[in-house]
């Protein structure tokens, strides 16, 4: 039974190194591509997202101590935003693999309908960016703001995530390195379970 159980979670793992080799591979060939990773006492985050014409692929591989995920995903633009609407809507598929422990008895894997919203928008301040995302497997969502002023590099990053048995929230300040695409991080992350501070660090064509 444990040997059906690697066979089924090794295809997920792979999927999700290939999307995120795939995606830091082709900055120069697309219109974008974003990577960050986060790092706290017990815990690390990387994700890898780029945009390939209308579709949006993207990738996240987290370790928490005591437990792992992989998730990848593929959304097509389906409403584009413009001058009369400020959003994007996107709908696509999303595989997605959680692993708690050595025996597996509550390792969980799925595929799932994804739809994301985000909107970039321009102030008199300067930039705002919203972005919520929806997958049915384990009702997973994400909720999330940047405000970036014009007037200095500092900005923050406000964070919501949850799902049927987990739901957390981060505050991070931003560091725009002048000139480049790089932007450092750190702030807090809490849960039900811990309040942990983190730092991090991402990379942005978009």
């Amino acid at each position: 039974m444990r040997q059906a159980d690697n066979d089924l979670k090794t295809p997920i793992r792979t999927l999700t190194v290939a999307t995120m080799l795939f995606s830091s591979s082709i900055t120069d060939t697309f219109a974008g591509s974003f990577a960050q990773i986060d790092v706290a006492e017990d815990s690390k985050t990387l994700i890898f997202a780029t945009k390939a014409g209308d579709w949006n692929l993207a990738a996240v591989a987290s370790d928490w101590g005591d437990g792992e995920l992989y998730s990848a995903s593929a959304v097509k633009n389906v409403i584009a935003a413009s001058e009369q609407q400020p959003f994007n809507l996107g709908l696509g598929i999303a595989l997605s693999q959680k692993i708690y422990d050595e025996d597996g008895e509550d390792d969980s894997q799925g595929i799932g309908l994804k739809a994301v919203i985000d909107s970039y928008q321009t102030h008199d301040w300067g930039n705002s960016f919203w972005l919520a995302e929806y997958v049915t497997t384990d009702n997973n969502w994400l909720l999330m703001t940047q405000l970036l002023p014009s007037n200095t590099a500092f900005g923050l990053q406000l964070t919501a995530v949850g799902d049927d048995s987990y739901s957390g929230q981060s505050m991070a300040l931003l560091y725009r390195l002048e000139n480049t695409p790089w932007t450092l991080r750190t702030g807090v992350q809490h849960d039900s379970d811990d309040t942990k501070l983190f730092i991090g660090a991402s990379y942005n064509t978009f």
